[in-house]
């Protein structure tokens, strides 16, 4: 279009293996000057269409939620197994993991130790978690694995070849590389030719996978109990104001599957597209709140209440073991909860 990217903007990053449908706006255009899009056939495949003129511009965000079709395929079990699983998810629901969308798959899920790197301000190690090679179970799924030269050539210091040899869609690691020929000592700046919310992606990544294992020993130990301790979304009424800090929601039955509270970036090639995230997403209706042991006698909550935190510098943590084990867990990483507001400055979260 011969515009400047921050001159299209829209609500949410999709999935781009994906069909997807959504709301932009492009900054003083007419639709004659880009209809032309809906007579190019190749890739990718684009069509537009429902014009209209706004007095605002799409702001990442703001959109009610996402609605989707999902198709299985080559799915493994009988009849019976596959009624009972989708008993389950209709009655139930399910956990909110974090998946792809949050870990991606260029790094075969090592974006959360590139976070932890980050967190650490360890430059050196956020690239060489970018080249390290994936576990075995991994490499046997993929047929092998296709950045083995990458990867030799990068152990060897040869930076040059390593970049010659990515995969043209790999354009953010070539500039890494090229930037290491020219100065092999400089990771800091290696790492910073990446865009600021790209980087930012990873420590996300990192709270992400200690959310998900937090989410995973919560349930280990109280099941769907509601117990003392457990932190809470309210719906606050109209008449109240102030923010109380969001979560990522833990079960919500017939939910879709869209990643929690903070996640709005697909995954970690999609997300360069420039998605911003906010740490601390409150749009006003909610305050959290810590179960008691009158909330559980008159059973006020049920576990699709229940949330979690994504740790920060100011994140309200549970009332329970689940809070001891998430320290724990920083603890073995080398971090502390006041690392995620004495590290970098570009990097600091309050948690959501």
């Amino acid at each position: 279009l011969h515009i400047k990217a921050n001159n299209i903007c829209y609500n949410g990053t999709k999935d781009k293996r994906g069909i997807t449908i959504q709301h932009c706006t492009i900054y003083r255009k007419k639709p004659l000057d880009f209809l032309r899009i809906n007579r190019y056939f190749g890739n990718p495949f684009v069509r537009i269409g429902d014009f209209q003129y706004v007095a605002k511009s799409a702001r990442l965000g703001d959109l009610a939620g996402n609605r989707f079709e999902i198709v299985l395929r080559n799915v493994q079990g009988d009849e019976t197994d596959i009624a009972k699983a989708c008993d389950a998810l209709r009655t139930t629901g399910f956990i909110n993991y974090y998946g792809l969308q949050r870990f991606g798959k260029t790094y075969a899920g090592a974006t959360h130790k590139i976070g932890r790197a980050v967190l650490l301000s360890d430059w050196q190690q956020c690239i060489e978690a970018m080249f390290e090679a994936p576990p075995a179970d991994i490499i046997a799924a993929n047929g092998g694995d296709e950045l083995a030269d990458v990867r030799r050539q990068y152990q060897a210091g040869k930076f040059e070849m390593a970049a010659m040899l990515l995969p043209q869609s790999m354009y953010r690691e070539r500039e890494i590389l090229l930037r290491l020929a020219k100065t092999p000592s400089d990771f800091a700046g290696a790492f910073n030719t990446m865009g600021r919310n790209l980087r930012l992606m990873y420590v996300h990544a990192y709270q992400s996978a200690l959310w998900n294992r937090s989410v995973s020993e919560r349930l280990k130990r109280f099941g769907y109990r509601v117990v003392v301790g457990d932190l809470v979304r309210v719906r606050r009424a109209a008449t109240e104001g102030g923010s109380n800090g969001g979560t990522a929601p833990a079960a919500a039955p017939g939910a879709t599957a869209a990643a929690p509270a903070a996640a709005d970036a697909a995954d970690d090639e999609a997300a360069a597209a420039g998605a911003v995230e906010e740490d601390d997403v409150d749009d006003g209706k909610y305050s959290i709140h810590r179960v008691t042991e009158e909330d559980v006698a008159q059973g006020t909550y049920t576990v699709y209440d229940v949330v979690l935190p994504l740790l920060g510098s100011e994140s309200l943590l549970p009332g329970h073991e689940i809070a001891s084990f998430m320290l724990e867990q920083l603890e073995a990483d080398g971090l502390r909860p006041d690392t995620f507001a004495t590290c970098h400055p570009a990097y600091r979260l309050k948690g959501n």
